[in-house]
């Protein structure tokens, strides 16, 4: 009974009358329903009459609807299901804008019938519309009965969920999508024998000789939509039922001739590879482009023209004889082992996806690199090349040429997205960005060429791929944004930098962003905020850990110093550069006044003891000798702390040097004045006379000493080197 059920609902005949009846009640209902007099307002003549048309056209359409199978071009079912698209697009939000109340019974029988009038179309046409108007539909219905009651969403969801889950059970064949079959059912079929007694058999042979053909024993949905049946093409200028042997055998020598030619169109290839390589593929900084390429006729040219003559001479008697099946057959096989053979040159391993986690990123940075070279020859040469070799074999039948050319090139297509797409799903630590940076870019100037090369109805699951991929890349970048981040909140050193240099960190994320700017257009295309956003968040996060780090310093003026190093060091890395100008002339001046204020700090907590000793209280009278004493007592602890300081400021460094000259500038207007100004009035003072045995030092003393200070040592110099990074460098 069941069986009876399914092949009843099979019926074209059957869907054509659900899809009428359920049109007119439909559309009869919605005439009497509350939204449509709500949206319309009353009824008049021009309206009826209108409506009258409308639901005529309507109705008419369901009617024919058979017709339209397989023979609607492409555009036209884009342009179809768009208009669609946006007329229930606007009369969805029309709907939702004046119908407030709950919807009457009217209402919801004409949903569910245009629900099942979708359903039926789906079924009996391809103009591209039909399943979205059974969802739009099918969505209505349950907004409609949520309005009557929240829990009928139950109901409603029942409803829908039936009609889909029906919708693909309907098809006793897909229609127009290749979803990866494999065709095991062949027979062979001898030369000279009775192969229409051997027409049932399931066994499967390879062929590799011309003395053996394949053929279809069972039929396939999928081959049946590009060839008719056999029997049924039998027309003028097809060969005969009893000559159709002879035409098998030369199809089969020229498919051998076409295997003998492989050496020879191999080593042209590979030279056009070099070529193209040297010429195009790297640039002078060694990064990946992909630059137009016109030659699509190597391979062709590369072969004798009279084989591919005599190829596609033979495929339109092969075809007419009934046998195109096994033309597409026998011309992928040897066509996917030509291009098996030449693009194991490029040296791409084929690695699963628990292969590829296993390695190390080093070697896995190398892979990538022969990924972006195997990519650009694969969609800039070979497989363009096939295109054209395809489209000329069977020259008159594009269904066929659009599955020979998929059958070929789908097997080494896989390989290079399930490559990156291992890639993609791995670890995510802050080294690996620009390598996955680079495969990204590249599968992004690749993918107009990839969409172009497999447009047609078999190869949508490839497209859709290729497009998944693209997305996890970005996702992959985003995590190691998030990883960069949280590394960076995690970094906490122990012991302090040696002279309050520049932090390991630092150096590590600067030149980090730096270079990651160089992809500015493609990490705004993947991150979740701005690039400028993000940067700047970043650089927020670095500063804050600075100054975390910086109170691992017990002496305050040092702790300064290196903040003051640091935070000079970021100004500098983004003035002149992709990151400056992201971050604005705005960013670069607040900072470099940060800087500033920490140099005032810096000094206040270092010099004003020193400079506080040579300050004279001219408010105190003093007799002679009391006044001798207490600026002798001065002196000397000026020039014991003035000794202190310059001993062990000289071990600290400041490592730009127009920072370090602004420092010794500082100090000498602050230190040299008051310093005159004491030892004149020193020197003049009773009882102390200009013998001068007190004073330590003269001014061009001070100034000697000052010089000396923050200077390179051999414990620094490693600092200009960049001690580390934050990959392999802990801080706990």
């Amino acid at each position: 009974m069941l069986f009876k059920i399914r092949s009843w609902l099979h019926q074209p005949k059957v869907w054509r009358f659900v899809c009428f009846a359920s049109s007119i009640v439909g559309l009869l209902c919605n005439a009497f329903s509350s939204s449509f007099y709500l949206l319309l307002g009353n009824w008049n003549w021009w309206k009826i009459f209108l409506y009258i048309v409308f639901s005529f056209l309507i109705s008419l359409s369901t009617l024919f609807a058979k017709t339209w199978e397989y023979s609607n071009p492409r555009c036209l079912e884009a342009h179809t299901a768009f208009s669609i698209l946006v007329i229930t697009s606007v009369y969805s939000f029309f709907l939702d804008k004046d119908v407030k109340q709950k919807a009457d019974a009217y209402s919801l029988l004409s949903w569910v019938a245009f629900a099942i009038m979708s359903l039926g179309l789906s079924r009996l046409s391809q103009v591209g519309f039909g399943i979205d108007l059974l969802y739009f539909f099918s969505g209505l219905l349950t907004v409609q009965l949520m309005k009557i009651k929240v829990w009928l969403v139950i109901v409603g969801g029942a409803f829908s969920y039936f009609l889909i889950l029906l919708r693909p059970n309907l098809d006793s064949e897909p229609r127009s999508v290749y979803h990866g079959l494999q065709y095991q059912d062949h027979v062979v079929v001898e030369i000279g024998s009775h192969s229409q007694s051997q027409g049932t058999s399931h066994s499967v042979t390879q062929v590799d000789s011309p003395q053996t053909i394949m053929a279809t024993s069972q039929p396939h949905p999928v081959i049946d939509m590009v060839w008719p049946s056999r029997g049924t093409t039998h027309g003028a200028g097809g060969p005969p039922p009893e000559n159709i042997d002879g035409t098998k055998e030369c199809f089969m020598s020229c498919i051998e001739a076409l295997k003998e030619e492989n050496a020879s169109v191999i080593s042209t290839i590979s030279m056009h590879v070099d070529k193209y390589l040297k010429a195009h593929l790297l640039s002078e900084d060694n990064i990946s482009v992909a630059l137009p390429v016109t030659d699509f006729d190597i391979v062709i040219n590369a072969l004798p023209s009279g084989t591919i003559n005599d190829l596609h001479e033979i495929v339109k008697r092969m075809v007419a004889g009934g046998f195109g099946k096994e033309c597409s057959h026998v011309y992928s096989s040897c066509r996917r082992e030509f291009l098996e053979e030449s693009v194991s040159r490029l040296g791409l391993q084929k690695l699963c996806i628990e292969d590829v986690h296993k390695m190390t990123w080093q070697d896995l940075g190398d892979e990538i690199e022969e990924w972006i070279k195997a990519s650009n020859i694969a969609l800039k040469i070979l497989f363009p090349s096939e295109r054209r070799l395809c489209d000329r074999v069977f020259f008159g039948f594009a269904s066929a040429a659009d599955f020979s050319f998929m059958e070929v090139c789908r097997g080494y297509a896989i390989q290079l997205l399930d490559f990156a797409d291992a890639i993609a799903i791995g670890s995510r630590k802050p080294e690996q960005l620009f390598r996955i940076l680079d495969m990204f870019e590249t599968l992004c100037v690749l993918i107009p060429e990839f969409e172009a090369l497999f447009s047609d109805q078999f190869s949508v699951s490839l497209r859709n791929k290729v497009i998944t991929i693209r997305r996890r890349l970005g996702e992959s970048i985003r995590g190691i944004f998030m990883e960069l981040e949280n590394s960076i909140r995690r970094n906490r050193a122990k012991t302090a930098v040696p002279g309050g240099g520049v932090h390991p960190i630092t150096r590590y994320v600067m030149n980090y962003l730096l270079t990651a700017c160089r992809s500015r257009q493609s990490l705004d295309q993947v991150l979740s905020s701005s690039l400028s956003v993000q940067m700047n968040w970043i650089v927020e996060l670095l500063e804050s850990n600075l100054e975390a780090q910086s109170k691992i310093y017990k002496d305050p003026a040092l702790c300064y110093l290196f903040l003051m190093n640091n935070g000079k060091y970021i100004v500098e890395k983004v003035k002149d550069s992709e990151l400056g100008t992201l971050l604005g002339d705005y960013w670069i001046r607040k900072r470099a006044a940060k800087v500033q204020q920490i140099h005032v700090h810096y000094q206040r907590s270092s010099w004003s003891w020193v400079i506080g000793i040579l300050k004279l209280d001219s408010t105190v009278s003093l007799p002679p000798n009391a006044l001798a004493k207490s600026m002798k007592e001065k002196l000397k602890s000026f020039n014991t702390m003035f000794d202190d300081i310059c001993k062990e400021q000289s071990s600290w460094f400041v490592f730009d040097e127009q920072l370090r000259e602004e420092i010794r500038v500082s100090l000498e207007k602050i230190l040299l004045p008051a310093y005159e100004n004491f030892i004149v009035s020193f020197e003049n003072a009773p009882e102390i006379g200009k013998h001068g045995k007190h004073i330590k030092y003269g001014t061009a003393d001070i100034q000697v000493k000052l010089n000396k200070l923050f200077t390179e040592s051999s414990v620094n110099r490693k600092l200009l080197e960049g001690i580390g990074n934050l990959s392999n460098t802990e801080y706990s």
